[in-house]
């Protein structure tokens, strides 16, 4: 009885690795993150590039059930290719930025939320980078913004502050100064003192970015006091 089982369970995991000839790359992609086999899922990722090539912004939502549903199950590696292949997509630009900001910012919101994993949240912050240019302008004053605030709030842990930082330095070159000013550069300025040296450092390295943002003038006047104190930190040297 055990060996019937053993042979039976062998050979439907045989099976899930034969695919219909006559499948679209699409329909392979659906077929292969439905399995819940990590191989399966990791050949899947690997083909979204094509498929959004071939489909355009439609792959997202004829993707969207299996893909929500092999999320359940992804590794670290999964999560990481995922983003890899969302930063080929939107580069290449098989998609338009208000549909890629549609599907992708739900996502990118979860994985930020869990901040457990380096990993994943580099790969992520790297998709931010390249989706930040072509979101529109109101959803980046509100929405990314918001985010990285949330994060950075003092009773976050230190990981997720040093995502803030992270966040603040990727969006200022993409805001007005007005915004910039208005919305976090208070914000920006406080954790240059925050308790923890990790934040610091992260946050002294989002510093030109945000001086390019407000100019010379707010740089001279309230950036600068900040950056003699910080060079006089030991920890950040």
């Amino acid at each position: 009885g055990d060996e019937c089982t053993r042979i039976n369970n062998n050979m439907d995991s045989v099976e899930s690795f034969i695919l219909d000839e006559n499948l679209t790359e699409l329909q392979v992609c659906i077929h292969l993150l439905s399995t819940g086999n990590p191989v399966q899922i990791q050949n899947a990722i690997s083909r979204f590039p094509s498929v959004f090539k071939d489909n355009g912004s439609q792959a997202f939502q004829k993707l969207s059930s299996s893909l929500h549903a092999a999320l359940r199950t992804f590794e670290w590696e999964d999560n990481v290719a995922l983003a890899e292949a969302y930063i080929l997509i939107i580069r290449a630009k098989y998609v338009s930025g208000g549909d890629a900001e549609k599907w992708l910012m739900p996502m990118m919101i979860t994985s930020l939320s869990d901040v457990k994993d380096p990993e994943i949240v580099d790969s992520w912050l790297d998709l931010l980078v390249v989706l930040l240019p072509v979101m529109d302008q109101t959803s980046l004053d509100t929405s990314v913004v918001k985010l990285a605030l949330a994060k950075g709030e003092v009773d976050m842990s230190v990981k997720s502050r040093v995502v803030c930082c992270r966040m603040l330095g990727a969006l200022s070159p993409h805001l007005t100064k007005g915004v910039v000013e208005a919305k976090f550069f208070a914000k920006a300025m406080d954790l240059c003192q925050d308790t923890d040296y990790e934040v610091r450092i992260c946050m002294c390295r989002q510093l030109v970015a945000i001086a390019r943002a407000v100019g010379a003038e707010t740089t001279q006047r309230r950036l600068m006091p900040e950056l003699h104190e910080l060079l006089a930190d030991e920890e950040t040297a």
